[in-house]
């Protein structure tokens, strides 16, 4: 729990930073891989997470995203299990 705790509030830190100077400065932010259904501690699927990394990321580089708004793209949410609403 902790190790989530954690990484919510990087993640909301980071958030705020990017919408403060990305008006300034040219800051590109590759989404982060989502969802994403493996424990932060469990390094054992880390080849995987690799691999959709680097195929997310790619395609990420060719679609041209805008460059504003991305503060977005780190903002928490949810994901509802297939099957459910």
């Amino acid at each position: 729990m902790a190790l989530h705790a954690l990484t919510l509030t990087v993640n909301q830190r980071l958030a705020v930073d990017v919408g403060r100077y990305e008006p300034t400065v040219d800051l590109r932010v590759v989404p982060p891989l989502c969802p994403i259904r493996t424990s932060p501690s469990d390094f054992g699927r880390g080849s995987e997470l690799i691999d959709r990394a680097h195929t997310a990321t790619r395609h990420w580089l060719t679609s041209r995203e805008p460059a504003i708004g991305q503060a977005a793209l780190l903002e928490p949410h949810h994901h509802s299990e297939p099957g459910t609403r």
